[in-house]
C-alpha cells in the first residue's frame, strides 16, 4: 500500500475514496490523528492515476 496523500478532514477523504472505487482503484481511509486522514492505494499499477485523482480532487472537491 502506497500514500496518495492527506486531506484535512473525514469526509472528503470518504468521498475521494468512494469516487476511487468507482474508478475501480482499490484504497483505503485512515485516521492520522492529528486531523488529517491519509488515502492509501493497495494497486501499484493504479498508483498513478490515483494519484491524478487525487490532485483533481484537491483542485475542486465539489466537481461532480
Amino acid at each position: 500500500m502506497r500514500i496518495i496523500g492527506q486531506l484535512q478532514d473525514e469526509s472528503s477523504a470518504h468521498k475521494l475514496s468512494e469516487y476511487l472505487w468507482a474508478k475501480e482503484i482499490q484504497n483505503e481511509v485512515e485516521s492520522e490523528g492529528d486531523g488529517n486522514w491519509s488515502v492509501w492505494v493497495s494497486d501499484e499499477d493504479r498508483l498513478a492515476a490515483a494519484r491524478e485523482e487525487f490532485e483533481r480532487f484537491k483542485g475542486d472537491p465539489d466537481h461532480s
